[in-house]
């Protein structure tokens, strides 16, 4: 597996158009990066962090960083391009490590189809 990531499927993020009179759709208006993690250990969790670190920097560098705290839209926007571009480039790593982090669960807890079925009951 290529450890250097293309933005094309992992931080591809849709720039939302602040401006009302602006005619492009935001899949028109799209910015990429390159996401390298080959000096990374994906296996420990300090590989994944950093990893998950450098897609957030990414994702904020394509997404025009964070507007000013009194431009709501623009954060709205903002906030849904960052989410879109974390989204697409976890999920592009292709590592359950990676992927249960950054959702919040720690890497081999998730739960079985078995556990989920036995709670059931």
């Amino acid at each position: 597996m290529s450890r250097l990531i293309a933005c094309a499927c992992a931080i591809l993020a849709a720039v939302a158009v602040a401006s009302p009179g602006n005619a492009q759709s935001p899949a028109e208006k799209s910015h990429q990066l390159v996401v390298s993690f080959s000096d990374l250990d994906l296996s420990r969790t300090a590989g994944v962090e950093t990893l998950l670190s450098r897609l957030s920097a990414a994702s904020r560098q394509v997404c025009g960083g964070e507007p000013d705290v009194r431009d709501l839209a623009g954060r709205s926007d903002f906030k849904r391009c960052f989410t879109d571009a974390m989204d697409h480039a976890v999920a592009a790593v292709h590592v359950p490590a990676v992927v249960a982090l950054y959702n919040g669960t720690p890497a081999g807890t998730e739960p079985s189809l078995q556990n989920l079925a036995a709670n059931a009951n």
